[in-house]
């Protein structure tokens, strides 16, 4: 069941991304920005971001890839409590780029990529 979920979630952010295209250049865009966008928007980002730390996490070691999936997709009130967690994150270091605040978040939480 939480296989399904996920990847029906996938497809929907892939659906998101498509008709939403990120507008961000790494050299210039920041947690501040990212901000002003819609919450749709701004989930639909957050979740890719995840799915891609997932992605690259699965190449190095499963556990932590696992582990990932469990504390974003499958922990029961994943969407409240972990979006609230990486958007107070970002608000906290607004001058950075959201990326690197949201791997700093998953390497709290799963451990740093390929370690485990």
């Amino acid at each position: 069941m939480n296989s399904i979920r996920v990847a029906l979630g996938a497809i929907a952010i892939t659906a998101s991304a498509l008709f939403n295209p990120q507008v961000s250049k790494a050299d210039t865009f920041t947690g501040a920005d990212l901000l002003k966008w819609s919450e749709a928007s701004q989930v639909a980002y957050l979740q890719n971001a995840i799915i891609m730390a997932m992605t690259v996490s699965s190449r190095m070691s499963e556990t932590h890839a696992a582990c990932i999936s469990e504390w974003f997709f499958e922990a029961d009130g994943f969407r409240d409590a972990r979006l609230a967690d990486l958007n107070g994150a970002i608000e906290k270091y607004a001058d950075y780029h959201p990326g690197g605040v949201i791997v700093a978040i998953v390497e709290r939480e799963c451990g740093a990529f390929g370690q485990n």
